[in-house]
């Protein structure tokens, strides 16, 4: 499954990846593409449907870190000029997926 846009913006763009079938674990790239830094955020509600996730861990893919959490309403980043943020978010919600399951696989058919 390809990236999808979670934001309209064309100077901060934030695009989000399910990682895993259940949707509780989503990739999320915070691309600043202005001329200055930009501080950029995005919300749980901005990668969920039904906006039911109430608190989820962040670890920075860049730095390698989980960083300290959990994180209740979204996760917010300085983000310098033509430049990149890239976090994985966990939900720490048993029943809350970050983004819509996905749909199982069809079988191979043999042709």
């Amino acid at each position: 499954m390809a990236a999808r846009p979670a934001t309209p913006d064309v100077a901060e763009q934030v695009f989000v990846r399910p990682l895993t079938a259940d949707g509780k674990k989503v990739a999320v790239v915070l691309f600043n593409r202005a001329a200055a830094a930009r501080y950029m955020s995005v919300t749980w509600a901005e990668l969920v449907a039904a906006g039911a996730v109430t608190q989820a861990a962040v670890r920075d893919l860049w730095h390698h870190a989980d960083l300290p959490g959990p994180f209740a309403r979204g996760f917010s980043a300085v983000v310098p000029s033509h430049d990149a943020a890239m976090v994985v978010v966990t939900s720490a919600d048993r029943a809350a997926p970050l983004s819509p399951p996905s749909p199982p696989k069809a079988p191979d058919a043999d042709v």
